[in-house]
């Protein structure tokens, strides 16, 4: 790889640095997946931090659960209802929100909602055609567009999500700057 300029001060910076030797600016290599020469510690693009962690830990190590006391209530009679409990309660760190995986899209709640929806839009066509061709063809089109909507989602889960999960696998934050960044390892 070639040396590169320096966007600062105009020095040369070695392809491997992280930071101008000069001047110490920050090299920005773009989203391009840093790979570490072998026995070397991982460092952050940026600010050239060791302090970087997987997103997988990041969003492991921010959620938390605790059990908190269920307030003691009144009922009706103003007498208190003094019946011990507790319940679990989660939390999450803004690095943990941040750091949070790709979720694939719910495809069960689309057929959930094909029913409803045919009997909804077929309803109106026929009510505005005002005939029995309304009727059918009305369900018709609501179910051929439910049915797109349904295809739409599988899709991205069959052919979007699995790349989209491998490059947060992938994926480090510097604890330090909060840079995201991949990294082959």
């Amino acid at each position: 790889m070639h040396a590169s300029e320096c966007a600062k001060c105009g020095a040369q910076v070695s392809a491997s640095a992280s930071a101008c030797d000069y001047c110490g600016t920050a090299v920005d290599r773009g989203s391009q997946a840093v790979a570490p020469a072998p026995g070397t510690p991982l460092r952050c693009p940026k600010c050239a931090s060791e302090n970087v962690r997987r997103l997988a830990v990041v969003y492991q190590d921010g959620i938390s659960t605790a059990s908190v006391p269920v307030a003691v209530d009144r009922d009706h009679d103003g007498r208190i209802d003094a019946t011990p409990g507790s319940e679990l309660v989660t939390t999450r760190t803004q690095a943990s929100v941040a750091a949070t995986p790709p979720a694939k899209k719910p495809a069960w709640m689309v057929a959930g909602c094909v029913l409803p929806l045919i009997v909804l839009l077929g309803g109106m066509i026929g009510i505005l055609v005002a005939s029995v061709v309304g009727l059918v063809v009305g369900p018709a089109i609501a179910g051929w567009l439910v049915w797109r909507w349904y295809a739409k989602w599988r899709r991205y889960n069959a052919d979007e999500y699995p790349g989209l999960m491998e490059a947060w696998q992938h994926t480090f934050r510097c604890d330090r700057c909060g840079t995201h960044f991949r990294a082959e390892i």
